[in-house]
């Protein structure tokens, strides 16, 4: 059997193994009560996250609705504004075209003025290349046209010469006026 001196040693032995055991139940338990405690401040923390989370996607629906919202509001604004520009540039193309007319009537009106000194005379010989167009218009006029040479010969005028026709024939002299009653 065992001697008193091995079951002293046992014994001691146990005991050492016990008073181990109870320092590491108790570290053990530190360990547990310290991990716990970071378990539930890891807990706060990430219901605080959520919370954040939550209200940060709550922001997020807003923005986007917000933004829906404005971009609704920019297109009208955008559809306005565009038919403001078309109403615009009607009006300006309305006014434009009565000022052209206006514009074209009185250009017809200084052309009928100004064209009032002017004859244009038909069917007079150009084959004659050293022509003297002021010559033959006299000549026509005391020939054809009045009695009195004096008096074919003392009107002035201000310009003659021929212009091209559009068909076969002779150029036609145009003749100005200095005095609309010649």
């Amino acid at each position: 059997m065992a001697s008193l001196e091995q079951f002293e040693e046992l014994k001691t032995l146990i005991m050492g193994v016990d008073k181990k055991e109870t320092v590491f139940s108790e570290q053990l338990t530190k360990v547990e009560r310290s991990l716990t405690s970071m378990i539930h401040e890891v807990k706060a923390d990430v219901n605080v996250l959520n919370v954040k989370f939550e209200t940060s996607q709550k922001e997020i629906t807003t923005l986007r609705h917000d933004f829906t919202e404005l971009e609704r509001g920019v297109q009208g604004m955008d559809l306005q504004l565009q038919d403001l520009k078309n109403d615009k540039l009607v009006k300006q193309k309305i006014e434009f075209q009565q000022q052209i007319d206006e514009l074209k009537e009185k250009a017809i009106l200084l052309e009928k003025h100004d064209r009032k000194y002017n004859i244009l005379i038909y069917g007079i010989d150009d084959s004659n290349p050293e022509e003297n167009v002021y010559a033959t218009t006299r000549k026509l006029f005391n020939e054809k046209l009045l009695r009195d040479a004096q008096q074919g010969n003392s009107m002035p005028l201000a310009n003659a010469h021929r212009v091209a026709t559009h068909g076969k024939g002779p150029k036609s002299i145009l003749v100005r006026f200095l005095h609309f009653g010649d």
